[in-house]
């Protein structure tokens, strides 16, 4: 069975060096051994061919900008190859005395890793188990938009009662006092479940709403330092918002690339510093 380029590399007359117009096809996602007699032309075919046209290649794809910082690359005596990606080779020698040195880093493959963890991984709470998600107005959106047409709703944050003057003043006129709705020049006691109105909407998918949406999400979340509620037209609370990355009574830390980095001390073990061994005594 022929193999696709897209699984595997096809070399065409490879005429290099100690190579005798050599037609081969490697496939790919797997590792290949290349062997032979000393001088067979194993390193001209994978290093001076193979990896110099991939290098080569990838060079040209640069603009022509980046170009002019790089040395140029002169096509291997091959016929054609086909199939190639961009390469890396890394050389058979000890070049550095970091102990915390790896293909990883040598490479820096490891770099990308980071980025690619802390893009997709997820956190979870060691309490529950259940997933901490960073709330974010997309978010908040696909959940109002699971409401009928409409719907009337309140945005509402937990405030102080010190500064419900100030609230006043900034031009919100009505509070939720022990769950019912009340103008701000009302209260006159201090209440410990004061929450300030944020907005009165009544959700319909339109343009419209959803500027008036963000408005008020972006309001919240400034007011309420990243926590917010939705409640009924009658104040009854229906949803809690949260945008601080807490679950169960923690806070956690959101996911970042240096979390996985063992060089750096937010990543690296708090034992061994991320060397991955300890200085003490053997029993």
């Amino acid at each position: 069975m022929s193999l696709n380029h897209k699984n595997k590399i096809s070399i065409k007359g490879a005429c290099l060096h100690n190579l005798k117009n050599i037609s081969l096809d490697i496939p790919k996602n797997k590792i290949v051994v290349i062997t032979g007699v000393s001088g067979s032309g194993k390193s001209t075919l994978a290093y001076n061919t193979i990896y110099a046209e991939a290098q080569r290649l990838y060079m040209q794809s640069l603009s022509s900008y980046a170009r002019q910082f790089l040395k140029s690359h002169s096509k291997p005596k091959v016929e054609s190859i086909k199939g190639l990606a961009p390469a890396i080779a890394i050389e058979q020698k000890t070049n550095t005395n970091n102990s915390k040195s790896t293909i990883g880093t040598t490479t820096e493959i490891y770099y990308y890793l980071t980025l690619l963890y802390a893009h997709i991984g997820k956190t979870f709470s060691p309490i529950s188990g259940r997933e901490v998600k960073d709330i974010t107005f997309n978010d908040f959106q696909k959940y109002i938009y699971r409401f009928q047409k409409n719907t009337r709703f309140l945005m509402c944050v937990d405030i102080n009662n010190n500064l419900i003057n100030n609230y006043h003043e900034q031009g919100f006129s009505r509070v939720l006092s022990k769950g019912k709705v009340s103008e701000i020049t009302d209260i006159k006691k201090r209440s410990n479940d004061l929450k300030l109105i944020i907005d009165r909407l009544v959700f319909e998918a339109s343009e419209d709403f959803n500027f008036i949406l963000l408005q008020a999400y972006n309001k919240a979340i400034e007011i309420g330092s990243g926590k917010f509620m939705i409640c009924d037209e009658h104040g009854k609370l229906i949803h809690e918002f949260d945008q601080n990355f807490t679950i169960d009574g923690l806070v956690f830390t959101k996911l970042h690339k240096e979390l996985f980095n063992f060089n750096n001390p937010y990543g690296a073990c708090s034992n061994c510093n991320g060397h991955g061994d300890l200085i003490d005594l053997n029993p």
